[in-house]
């Protein structure tokens, strides 16, 4: 069996896009309440090609039953969206988490990868 362990914000692209494809073959889903967790996801989204020439691909679909509003990417988009969220600051004067790099590990944690 593989080793999925990797140091925080070093997981290979191309195992994100290995594992999504493989686990996700129509798209990695993900459904987000209003609040920091959407706030991370927009603005890793936001820059259309980023500095590394990438984009973000991804549809959004109607809100679930909760409310939710409901994403779909690629596993391409879902690489590159992993790699822009590793990239957000720490908030200075702050030892917490920035809600992009939490949102990075429960996507990863999903796909079977853990970030240490």
């Amino acid at each position: 069996m593989t080793d999925l362990t990797f140091t925080y914000g070093e997981t290979p692209q191309d195992t994100i896009r290995a594992q999504c494809a493989a686990q996700c073959p129509d798209g990695y889903r993900m459904a987000v309440h209003s609040g920091e967790d959407l706030d991370a996801l927009a603005a890793a989204t936001q820059p259309v090609i980023d500095s590394h020439l990438e984009a973000v691909i991804f549809t959004e679909g109607p809100s679930d039953s909760a409310g939710r509003r409901v994403f779909t990417f690629t596993a391409e988009g879902l690489a590159v969206l992993c790699r822009r969220l590793s990239e957000a600051d720490m908030e200075p004067d702050s030892d917490e988490e920035p809600a992009a790099h939490s949102l990075r590990s429960c996507i990863l944690e999903t796909l079977g990868i853990e970030e240490i």
